[in-house]
């Protein structure tokens, strides 16, 4: 109520959603991005200037392509402007940081344990160093990815658990995540590889007038990726699709005869 201008360093989920948060309770708020785009683990080009747009309308302002240098104060204990490495400045009585995780390995490293990034684990959960010694969640890395979300910590969970009470031999193959935005009026969706390479084909849907934006990531007769914007509704179908590995006459199905008909087709979307 006494301190107008705020400033959220970070453009991904968590700081977006701290910034609409401020916003809506009356702050001028400037986002902090390092990256060229917002969301950019999230959203491809298209969809995130999509976003920043629409966050644009809404009063949101950006300062992109920037690295935090220094806080300063205003001498009686508060953050008075944030400096970037540029030159640029940012008013601000307050400073919220959402800038990711970073796996604590210092003990990890003590042991002498292979860390690149996090903790090197196998499909067993099993550090590559020693196979006594196990690793989940946020500082594990497992085939290349630290996970910092909490589904996948429980799949691997469920692995290490069969483990230790030696009832079988499970294997974690990596997790598939989704994302969106807890933003009301704003609603996107992405998940897997929604990027794509020269394996992979796209089909793609672009309406920026109405705010509208699909593209669909073929791998064979597999659906790979899906990043979505305005139109959502769909976005649990793909991601099951994309967790269950079903093949692309389903997708093709759902485009030609819509959501009723391969609705009920599809056994996993429930009643």
């Amino acid at each position: 109520a006494s301190h107008r201008q705020a400033v959220v360093i970070g453009g991904g989920l968590l700081g977006l959603e701290a910034a609409n948060g401020l916003m809506k309770r009356g702050m001028e708020v400037t986002v902090v991005h390092a990256g060229e785009r917002l969301l950019d683990r999230q959203l491809d080009e298209t969809a995130a200037a999509l976003l920043q747009a629409s966050l644009a309308e809404r009063g949101m302002r950006f300062l992109m392509q920037a690295q935090t240098r220094a806080l300063t104060g205003d001498g009686q204990g508060r953050v008075a402007c944030v400096h970037l490495q540029d030159g640029r400045d940012a008013p601000a009585s307050l400073v919220v940081m959402a800038v990711g995780i970073r796996p604590e390995t210092a003990l990890a490293e003590q042991m002498h344990l292979h860390v690149q990034r996090g903790i090197v684990v196998s499909d067993t959960l099993q550090t590559v160093t020693d196979p006594r010694i196990y690793a989940v969640g946020e500082c594990a890395a497992h085939r290349g990815v630290a996970y910092g979300l909490v589904a996948p910590l429980f799949e691997q969970g469920k692995v290490l658990a069969n483990h230790l009470a030696e009832i079988g031999i499970g294997r974690y193959p990596g997790s598939q995540t989704s994302a969106k935005l807890k933003v009301t009026g704003i609603h996107l969706f992405s998940a897997g590889d929604f990027r794509g390479d020269d394996g992979t084909e796209e089909i793609v849907l672009s309406d920026p007038g109405a705010g509208v934006y699909r593209k669909l990531v073929l791998r064979g007769d597999r659906l790979v990726g899906a990043c979505l914007y305005g139109d959502t509704e769909d976005g649990g179908w793909y991601f099951r699709l994309l967790r269950d590995g079903v093949a692309v006459q389903e997708l093709r199905d759902r485009l030609m005869f819509g959501e009723s008909q391969a609705s009920q087709a599809d056994p996993a979307s429930g009643p």
